[in-house]
């Protein structure tokens, strides 16, 4: 029998966030934003985000990356970013209640996870028109469409997260067609709709019962 997925749904956060992190950051238009909001954990591995990051700054110099999150892996991270050279280019922001004004103000999302279910972050770039660059880990190539509405890259492999990210952060149009493309595809997502597809499932597998 074939596997049925049925993703997490998305549900907007209750109260639209107005921030605007760029000018938080010290950061004008002209810089070319990579968000992720995540908890700083191993599986996560920023580390191996970080590597690409370097690489990226090394091509496209406007590049920065802003991480909204806290946990256990962070004075590591930080640690690895200054040991790389890239601190003065990458923003930990710790912990966020306005992770769509962070994603607002990124031109393109990032998740370098080795392991993931269905992550919300996904719905949450559609949503906020950041097209994602992520690995084919878990539930995400489930939703992300290759080369439509985002990338998608191995796991566990730097120089494709890298390449990925400065595909788009060097070509607008790219982005703007993903960032629709991802809108587009964001109400088949909404826990409404995830609800009557659980809804569904539910009825035919009754059904075959009988």
């Amino acid at each position: 029998s074939s596997d049925l997925v049925i993703p997490n749904g998305y549900i907007p956060g209750p109260v639209a966030t107005t921030t605007d992190v760029r000018a938080e950051l010290g950061l004008d238009e002209q810089a070319l934003v990579i968000g992720i909001a995540a908890v700083l954990r191993p599986e996560k591995r920023l580390d191996l985000l970080l590597e690409a990051v370097t690489q990226v700054c090394a091509e496209v110099p406007r590049a920065h990356l802003v991480i909204a999150g806290n946990g256990e892996c962070r004075p590591a991270l930080e640690a690895q970013a200054q040991a790389l050279g890239v601190s003065s280019a990458v923003h930990f922001l710790g912990s966020r209640s306005d992770v769509d004004s962070v994603l607002r103000a990124s031109d393109v999302g990032v998740l370098s996870s080795e392991r993931e279910g269905s992550p919300l972050l996904v719905f949450e770039c559609m949503a906020n028109d950041a097209p994602m660059v992520a690995t084919a880990v878990g539930g995400i190539p489930d939703v992300i469409e290759d080369g439509i509405t985002g990338l998608l890259v191995p796991r566990h492999d730097a120089p494709a997260l890298a390449r990925g990210l400065v595909s788009l952060l060097t070509d607008p149009d790219r982005r703007r067609a993903m960032a629709a493309a991802g809108r587009e595809a964001l109400p088949r997502y909404t826990i409404d709709v995830i609800a009557g597809r659980f809804a569904s499932l539910y009825d035919s597998l009754v059904g075959a019962e009988r």
